[in-house]
């Protein structure tokens, strides 16, 4: 996480205009790190905060990252470096540590819940602006409904809480790497990021079994991130299908 300082220091101020270096202490990034943070993405971040902010501040950015002077970069090199900046995968200003860890347990708080009624213990929370919209926990049995899983539950409470079927600048928190159905109603919500605990190997896709959000043909909007603690968010529901196994051989003997 970045932090946000007044200090404006004059070995940048030669590189960087001015209006651009208060456009970046207002998403917080310290300008003395500047060099750290690849220039499409911080330009990426930006463009998120000032949707109007030109081109122009790409071409300043690769500039003082290269150590070049803006004048050297030709036309055509200015289109090559705006076909880059379209081609990464949607990327937001980091949260901080505290943050997902904060999110995220509410979330595992809800996949506990789905134990009481024998159900798949995963569990998903919306945050909206920093504030819960959404919750859920899979309730496929209780429901008698293939698709009652923990996202789709808790993005169906956000839209009505909103009432908006898009949850533009939404974030999703789910203790399990989503599966296809559930990343497909991700995407067409608009959530801004997925955030998950553990990977699920069979189905998972994110980054298990598919890359779904590396696609661009089907995500130009959704970011994901993850997995948080295989072993925190993952135990519950590997102790829980090792129990229902037990159970079964036990029946069946």
């Amino acid at each position: 996480m970045y932090y946000f300082k007044k200090t404006i220091y004059p070995a940048i101020m030669n590189n960087l205009s001015f209006y651009l270096q208060q456009r970046i202490q207002e998403i917080n990034i310290d300008l003395s790190d500047m060099k750290n943070i690849d220039y499409l993405q911080l330009f990426k971040w930006l463009r998120d905060k000032f949707p109007s902010l030109s081109y122009d501040a790409l071409f300043e950015l690769y500039a003082f990252h290269n150590n070049i002077n803006i004048s050297n970069l030709d036309a055509d090199f200015k289109k090559q470096l705006i076909q880059q900046y379209k081609n990464i995968p949607p990327t937001y200003l980091p949260l901080s540590r505290n943050i997902i860890n904060k999110y995220m347990d509410m979330a595992l708080y809800e996949a506990e819940q789905a134990l009481q009624y024998n159900e798949v213990p995963i569990g998903a929370i919306v945050v909206f602006d920093n504030n819960i919209i959404g919750y859920g926990h899979n309730e496929t049995i209780t429901k008698c409904d293939v698709t009652a899983h923990a996202e789709i539950n808790a993005i169906q409470i956000a839209q009505r809480t909103l009432g908006n079927y898009r949850l533009n600048h939404s974030d999703i928190y789910v203790t399990i790497e989503p599966c296809l159905m559930c990343i497909g109603a991700i995407i067409n919500a608009r959530l801004r990021r997925v955030i998950y605990g553990a990977c699920e190997p069979l189905t998972g896709s994110i980054s298990s079994q598919f890359q779904t959000l590396a696609n661009k043909n089907v995500n130009i909007v959704t970011e994901g991130i993850g997995p948080i603690d295989n072993t925190k968010y993952g135990t519950i529901l590997k102790r829980f299908f090792y129990n229902s196994r037990k159970n079964k051989f036990f029946n069946d003997f």
